[in-house]
């Protein structure tokens, strides 16, 4: 089926498209999805999809590409949204040195923080049967860190991140619903007291410290390997000195001093027996007279 393009159409596709990118932002506010997998979206996609079959089954007039530019235009307004108003939890481990993220999305109402799970299932609960998920605490959860970070695709992202010291998100209990019997979660976080480095910080600081023992090993290595290398280098020139004094080497000047040593003593020894064989031919002839 052709499709006119005329000003009215353009005019009727542009509304369709920005009240469908308010619309996304909007059920993202209320679902607290990183994605258009929630309950609200599940049911939109599945009523446009139907819509479209029809309209194409049927040949309505009205252009069915509408319909579709409208549901891309939904899914640019969920995610623009998501991507600026999350709070995310950080878990650090500090047998890994690994920050673990949990797949879930913290947020409050009024006094009372709960705790979104990325599921169908969980949502519609909460949306069928009023099925909550709260999040205990030992402390306000409004001390945040903030990161930002420009984007060139969507507008700048403000993410805030609470630390948590323990986080336990598989607690639960059950519920009755009329004849249903459901799960709900209860989760449970606990972070750092006012005042007090929480579990990043710390990592932050034992990383610091590695860093330092590391560059001082680092450098005492180099210093060790340096003054090594000018020993070597001292050692050499003396040697090649001694060569030019003495025309050989020093080893050759040792062997030759202690070759002379032994060849002194010798000598000294020999001329010790001299007098000795002198006295005794003396004696001899002495007792030869007095016969």
């Amino acid at each position: 089926m052709m499709v006119n393009i005329d000003l009215p159409t353009v005019g009727l596709v542009v509304i369709f498209f920005l009240g469908f990118v308010l619309l996304g932002a909007i059920a993202e506010r209320k679902a607290h999805f990183y994605w258009p997998f929630d309950f609200y979206s599940v049911m939109i996609y599945t009523l446009g999809v139907v819509v479209m079959a029809i309209m194409l089954w049927k040949e309505i007039s009205i252009p069915w590409v509408l319909i579709a530019i409208s549901l891309m235009a939904y899914l640019v307004g969920y995610v623009a949204s998501s991507r600026r108003k999350h709070v995310n939890i950080f878990k650090p481990n500090f047998q890994t040195r690994k920050i673990e993220v949990p797949y879930v999305v913290p947020y409050r109402k009024g006094k009372q923080w709960f705790l979104q799970r990325q599921s169908l299932k969980e949502h519609a609960k909460k949306v069928l049967f009023h099925i909550t998920t709260e999040l205990s605490t030992n402390w306000d959860l409004n001390r945040q860190w903030a990161i930002e970070f420009e984007d060139p695709l969507f507008p700048t992202i403000n993410m805030r991140i609470i630390i948590a010291e323990i986080y336990n998100p598989d607690k639960f209990e059950w519920v009755k619903k009329g004849p249903l019997k459901m799960k709900r979660y209860t989760p449970e976080i606990y972070t750092s007291p006012e005042g007090m480095a929480n579990a990043l910080e710390l990592i932050m600081i034992a990383d610091a410290h590695e860093k330092d023992v590391r560059t001082v090993i680092k450098l005492t290595t180099e210093f060790m390997s340096e003054k090594h290398e000018n020993e070597t280098k001292n050692n050499e020139r003396i040697t090649n000195l001694l060569i030019r004094l003495f025309g050989s080497r020093p080893y050759d000047q040792i062997d030759r001093a202690i070759k002379e040593n032994e060849a002194e003593a010798q000598k000294a020894a020999e001329q010790k027996q001299i007098p000795e064989q002198l006295k005794n031919v003396w004696f001899h002839r002495r007792r030869a007279d007095v016969r």
